[in-house]
């Protein structure tokens, strides 16, 4: 029996899913983009605990995450991954702008 593409895909997307719902499950915190830097570290911190426990790889530790942003962080958000080139490393939260969002790279 041979695997056809379209069963790969779904078993991905089956993995996917049972991935995000695992890392949701972790009640891990939002970011709205508020303009203080506290509320941005302890964004970044409790996630850390949550990529930790989940052993969340690199190409991860974006993705599951932009789950997590409301708001003003969203609206940036969402425009700069549209905005990636296709075949692009992963991206993971590297730094940050003057606006203290979190910026992946």
């Amino acid at each position: 029996m041979t695997n056809q593409p379209g069963q790969r895909e779904n078993r991905q997307e089956e993995n996917d899913t049972s991935r995000i719902r695992e890392f949701l499950r972790m009640n891990p915190p939002s970011f709205t983009g508020s303009s203080t830097t506290k509320d941005l570290e302890n964004f970044i911190e409790e996630l850390q605990k949550v990529f930790e426990i989940m052993h969340i790889v690199d190409a991860e530790r974006v993705e599951l995450p932009a789950y997590q942003l409301k708001n003003v962080v969203r609206t940036w958000f969402d425009p700069w991954k549209k905005g990636r080139a296709e075949g692009a490393p992963p991206a993971s939260w590297v730094c940050f702008d003057q606006d203290q969002h979190p910026v992946p790279r």
